[in-house]
């Protein structure tokens, strides 16, 4: 079953489910996945940061003006460190 699948059954199944301790359990499962999608994000995040790093396909009179970027290595490192972003 794919993770998305599984976060939306246990969020069906905590909603239909009438015993409190069920309940917990469930809930704790559901935390459990959403860390791991949450982790698998911030590694798509990190590809996608160093995809577009590297890429040089466009001549440089193509290539837009842009500022310095403000905070992107903090973003960068702090999802290498699987820190919560701001």
């Amino acid at each position: 079953m794919e993770l998305e699948d599984r976060i939306a059954e246990l969020c069906k199944r905590a909603i239909a489910e009438k015993d409190p301790a069920a309940v917990d359990n469930i809930l704790a499962e559901l935390k459990a996945a959403l860390t791991e999608y949450t982790r698998a994000a911030r590694r798509m995040t990190l590809l996608h940061f160093e995809y577009f790093r590297k890429q040089k396909a466009f001549p440089s009179e193509a290539k837009p003006q842009t500022a310095k970027p403000s905070g992107t290595e903090d973003v960068r490192k702090r999802i290498e460190n699987n820190k919560a972003l701001p």
